[in-house]
């Protein structure tokens, strides 16, 4: 996507934080953002979205967050999960 024009301020952002595999899916977070003109870059979590395979494992792989973002507190924000496997 990045070598579409559209596309080219854009920034996908995985993340883990300390609610994941308890409140929340066990894998990871994701936000799409813009890159700033600046050197600052406000992070909403509430436009935070669980990844494709966490609603279909079967069809979708999902990237491994790098160790770098893995938060250590709890994001409670952005979209909930049910987890439809395991219950």
């Amino acid at each position: 996507m990045i070598k579409q024009e559209k596309y080219k301020d854009y920034l996908f952002l995985p993340f883990r934080d300390a609610t994941n595999e308890k409140e929340t899916y066990g894998g990871e977070k994701y936000m799409d953002l813009k890159i700033p003109k600046g050197n600052t870059i406000v992070l909403d979590f509430n436009q935070s979205y669980q990844p494709f395979c966490a609603y279909n494992a079967y069809d979708y792989n999902c990237p491994v967050v790098p160790e770098e973002n893995k938060l250590p507190v709890e994001i409670r924000a952005g979209v909930m999960y049910e987890d439809i496997y395991h219950h």
